[in-house]
């Protein structure tokens, strides 16, 4: 299987380029995409729980299942091209 931890992912989400009073930059990069795809799709997951296909009883499988969301989302905008 191919990793999809690929630039795209680890790629910051909001990244923010901040001064100090002193006027040094530094980057704050938060998030990388692929958490926040993650997380929305947890989001979107804990919502919908038993609405859908995906039935969940443990938080791991429901944390496995929005990576995988996650990691197909990426994939698919990798091959987009």
């Amino acid at each position: 299987m191919e990793d999809t931890k690929t630039k795209l992912g680890d790629a910051p989400a909001f990244a923010s380029v901040a001064y100090s009073v002193s006027g040094d930059g530094y980057c704050q990069e938060g998030l990388t995409i692929r958490e926040y795809f993650a997380a929305k799709a947890m989001q979107s997951l804990c919502i919908n729980n038993g609405k859908n296909c995906y039935k969940f009883n443990k938080v791991d499988e429901l944390a496995i299942e929005a990576v995988n969301v996650a990691d197909a989302l990426i994939r698919a905008l990798k091959n987009k091209g």
